[in-house]
């Protein structure tokens, strides 16, 4: 196995920035507003809270709870914590005291809550303390939280009593750790049990001095020039700097993210290496960086509407220019981006950040409320040393364009009563990778979008679609109904196009206990001439990586199964390119019937009783089912007590 090691070597960056506020702001900021938490209920704040949830879940999941991280210390200050948990979230609350605000170590305290409310904690040891709170556990909390007052800490004092306010929030943690936490939350854990070591993409991750970078992002792209889409998995690094992933089977390049947290201005610095190789084979590839770089430039200016009007909360996104273009030339060379992300709040859209490095760069403002504002691809400006730099950059706000989502017997597409709290039918605007919420429908059916006129030329081009996201009964998750088409909106709501939709998702009806249900029309042959044996089916999806794990250990059990004279069918459970499903078949091998659901899949899978993927049911030698929805490592337990009941 080939080893590469890739260097790149920069110098200190430093950033300050600041906002400009009215007398009767830092007022309202102060006494009964905190900006920090005003500031991580904002999207584009990820990553301020990466690290809280790894550093305080690994203490919470440790089984001792006797030591003096839980207990405290003897003579020790006390604090009077106000603790309030945003929206229907419950569950036990566990607060970490940190010894500083970018969680890059443990907690050297930890206490746990039953709910809301004001709690007197004792024996805790003198010291400065930021207070990171959540509620859930590894990998990925459910809620997040810090003090009022953060990145400002709350002082601790022998014998004395101190105060704290702390709010928990489902939405804070959505932002302020976001897709780093749902992308990479089991690799930053380090929990790669699942992962097939034969075919093992792996490496290390490291800083200036050879220290692991924790918690950078990893990013594999499939190399496919011109094609359409491409396969762009993203993994995780650990706390020693290790990442890992399986199952890659075409050509790929690799670039890194790690983050900088800059609590002071509630920003972060980042920088991406892209190592401009083309892998054929999975590989040992290392990373290293040196330190972020440093420089004496200065870009200052005013953020302003198409109307000349300031736009009064935005970040400002400013990175390094860079020919994206070399991708589809590959060099064996190794590129840079660095940037850096803040938010400002002024009356008058001002904004200044100094000490950058000189260079080429890329400025974009981001508003705070895209719902309102267009986002703008940037403007490109110099930075000279010692020099500042003035540049006003233009918003433009959004059209404001109606449809209305029905379902087909003519009701509004919203599911009444809400299966959980804040369950909304909403419409998300797609382009590329990625999806953003622009509208929820009313109880009418009716939406209301705001397009920029370059979103609006995107969707008629079909560069961009209007996806429509109904709530499933699972908590916090949505399925995709179809696309709105854009000659339907209008800008008059009273000639809002409609579209109607099929309805919500069936709920699975258990198959227990019930003669297995036909497999012909999955593509697999009858069973009718294998009355006398025991029939295991296997739902799965090719593109999730615990379905193509649960097929292969199938596989491999192949031989023993068939000495068992059990009959093996895979499913896959949702239509694809049936060439894709016989290519992945054939390259591993598969020696069972593969079927696939072609129509209605939302029906078929819950005719089948499929909860989740990887669905497995076991039948006995009449083909009724005996057991349903258990996981591939229960298998052999299974068909022995079905044994031994018969």
């Amino acid at each position: 196995m080939k080893k590469f090691i890739i260097l790149v070597f920069s110098a200190l960056l430093t950033v300050s920035a600041y906002s400009q506020t009215t007398d009767s702001e830092e007022t309202e900021s102060q006494e009964s507003q905190s900006r920090a938490w005003y500031i991580m209920h904002q999207m584009n704040t990820a990553p301020l809270l990466l690290g809280l949830t790894q550093q305080l879940g690994r203490v919470v999941e440790s089984p001792e709870r006797n030591n003096s991280i839980w207990n405290g210390i003897e003579e020790g200050g006390t604090l009077e914590l106000n603790i309030t948990v945003e929206g229907d979230i419950s569950g036990e609350i566990f607060v970490g005291f940190f010894e500083e605000p970018e969680w890059l170590s443990a907690p050297v305290q930890v206490r746990s809550f039953p709910a809301s409310g004001v709690y007197t904690i004792e024996s805790l040891p003198p010291g400065q303390f930021q207070i990171g709170a959540m509620i859930g556990s590894l990998p990925t909390a459910a809620a997040l939280g810090v003090q009022q007052q953060w990145p400002e800490p709350v002082v601790i004092e022998k014998g004395k009593t101190a105060s704290a306010n702390i709010l928990v929030s489902g939405d804070i943690q959505l932002q302020a750790s976001r897709a780093y936490a749902n992308i990479a939350a089991k690799d930053f854990f380090d929990d790669w049990n699942d992962l097939d070591v034969q075919n093992l993409l792996h490496g290390r991750v490291t800083g200036p001095d050879g220290q692991p970078v924790p918690f950078a992002l990893v990013q594999i792209r499939e190399y496919n020039p011109g094609a359409g889409g491409i396969a762009a998995p993203d993994c995780g690094t650990n706390e020693q700097g290790y990442y890992k992933y399986d199952g890659i089977k075409w050509p790929y390049t690799l670039g890194v993210i790690r983050y900088k947290l800059m609590p002071s201005v509630f920003g972060y610095s980042h920088q991406f290496l892209m190592y401009n190789h083309v892998f054929d084979e999975c590989e040992t590839v290392d990373f290293q960086f040196d330190n972020f770089p440093a420089g004496n430039s200065s870009i200052k200016g005013r953020v302003l509407d198409q109307n000349e009007n300031p736009l009064k909360e935005f970040f400002i996104d400013i990175r390094t220019r860079m020919d994206w273009d070399v991708r589809n030339n590959p060099d064996d060379k190794y590129y840079t981006v660095t940037g850096y992300h803040l938010p400002f709040m002024s009356e008058d859209g001002s904004f200044e950040l100094n000490n950058l490095p000189r260079g080429d760069y890329t400025a974009r403002v981001i508003p705070f409320d895209t719902r309102v504002y267009g986002l703008d691809l940037g403007q490109d400006v110099a930075l000279e040393s010692g020099r500042v730099t003035n540049i006003n950059l233009k918003v433009t706000s959004k059209n404001i364009l109606y449809g209305r989502v029905l379902f087909e017997d003519g009701s509004p597409a919203v599911i009444k009563p809400e299966p959980w709290s804040g369950a909304k039918t909403s419409i998300r605007m797609a382009g590329g990778m990625f999806a953003t919420g622009v509208a929820d429908l009313d109880n009418e059916g009716y939406f209301a979008v705001k397009l920029s006129d370059r979103e609006i030329e995107q969707l008629k081009t079909g560069e961009g679609r209007l996806i429509i996201n109904v709530p499933t009964e699972r908590e916090r998750t949505s399925r995709t109904m179809g696309d709105f088409p854009f000659d339907l909106l209008a800008k008059d709501k009273s000639n809002a196009g409609v579209l109607k939709i099929s309805g919500p998702e069936p709920e699975p009806k258990s198959t227990m206990g019930k003669p297995l249900p036909e497999l012909e029309d999955l593509g697999i042959a009858s069973l009718q001439d294998v009355n006398d044996r025991i029939v295991l089916v296997c739902f799965f999806d090719m593109e999730q990586r615990p379905s193509r794990n649960c097929i292969l250990e199938l596989n491999k059990k192949s031989q023993e199964l068939e000495s068992q004279e059990i009959e093996v069918s895979v499913i896959q459970a949702s239509n694809i390119e049936q060439a894709k499903l016989d290519e992945w078949v054939k390259e591993n091998r598969i020696s069972f019937p593969v079927g696939m659901i072609k129509d209605n899949e939302p029906k078929t899978r819950a005719n089948w009783g499929v909860k989740a993927l990887p669905w497995l049911i076991l039948t006995n030698n009449e083909h009724i089912v005996t057991e349903e929805g258990f996981s591939i490592n229960e298998l052999d337990e299974k068909i022995e007590t079905m044994e031994s009941e018969k």
